[in-house]
């Protein structure tokens, strides 16, 4: 029977709490404004100083030296591998590949002077009409042309 009457106040004591807040908060109502749902674009815009900066550095360079003459980009351009960036002056280069033509035609030519005069020297030191000295000679002067023209 203890146990019910305890029972029984504290049934009692939750429900007074219980009413005495409801009291204390009834005219105090949160204010909440409400709008229609409509489809539109958010626009958040922030403004503040800072720097940029790459995830990539990029150097460029070429493997030879000369003259710009003629700049295909400018900087923030986009390029693909394979595009020409800039061109350079190609006059002594084309110069130099001249020259060289013209070298290898001419060690060429004396490659084949040196080769036939070798083959008469050949022939001759088989007949033993030179010595095997003059026949060296021949020899080297020969293997030197070849060598001048696979240089070059």
């Amino acid at each position: 029977m203890k146990k019910k009457i305890i029972i029984g106040v504290g049934v009692l004591v939750v429900i007074l709490i219980i009413v005495a807040m409801n009291a204390k908060f009834k005219g105090k109502a949160i204010e909440v404004k409400a709008e229609k749902v409509k489809k539109g674009e958010i626009k958040s815009i922030v403004s503040a100083p800072g720097r940029v900066s790459p995830k990539n550095d990029v150097n460029i360079s070429s493997d030879i030296m000369g003259k710009l003459i003629k700049l295909n980009v400018r900087e923030g351009d986009k390029v693909k591998r394979g595009d020409v960036i800039s061109e350079l002056d190609r006059t002594r280069e084309e110069a130099a590949v001249e020259v060289a033509r013209s070298s290898l035609l001419s060690a060429k030519a004396s490659y084949e002077m040196k080769s036939t005069s070798f083959e008469r020297t050949k022939k001759l030191y088989e007949k033993l009409l030179i010595s095997k000295e003059e026949f060296e000679v021949g020899k080297t002067d020969f293997r030197m042309a070849e060598l001048t023209v696979e240089e070059r």
